[in-house]
């Protein structure tokens, strides 16, 4: 933020929370999402705000292993890049490629609310969620 206002940067926004019924105003009004996880993290921790910039059809920027789950769902459906932590210029570099790719911009927004009607939503959620207790239970022994 401050670095933003040093430079008199007017292309960046900062909020504070904002209310459930303002959100998709406020991720529509946007090019690109970016969500961080720090390393270490990985199968413990997930990015939740990652599925509402999807849903809103954004391309999103993660910067955190490879390896971590959201870096795989944006790898898979090509809906987005990932960068590793502490490498900025790669970040930088992977954001204006998108920046100057109207067609890959496009591509990731289709791709992003694929990603939701396919795989993060509450049906979805719901059928791995029961497959899970299945298999715990079943694996139990008397």
């Amino acid at each position: 933020k401050k670095y933003a206002e040093t430079h008199k940067l007017k292309n960046c926004q900062f909020h504070t929370y904002v209310p459930k019924d303002d959100l998709p105003i406020l991720l529509s009004s946007a090019d690109l999402g970016l969500v961080c996880l720090e390393p270490g993290q990985e199968g413990l921790s997930v990015p939740s705000k990652t599925f509402g910039l999807l849903a809103a059809e954004l391309p999103v920027a993660a910067v955190m292993n490879s390896r971590s789950e959201i870096a795989l769902l944006l790898s898979e459906y090509h809906c987005g890049i990932i960068s590793p932590p502490k490498c900025p210029q790669m970040l930088a570099d992977s954001i204006l490629k998108i920046y100057k790719s109207p067609e890959l911009q496009q591509t990731f927004k289709q791709n992003s609310l694929r990603v939701i009607k396919e795989k993060a939503n509450l049906k979805s959620s719901a059928v791995l969620y029961c497959e899970a207790i299945s298999n715990s239970s079943s694996t139990k022994k008397p």
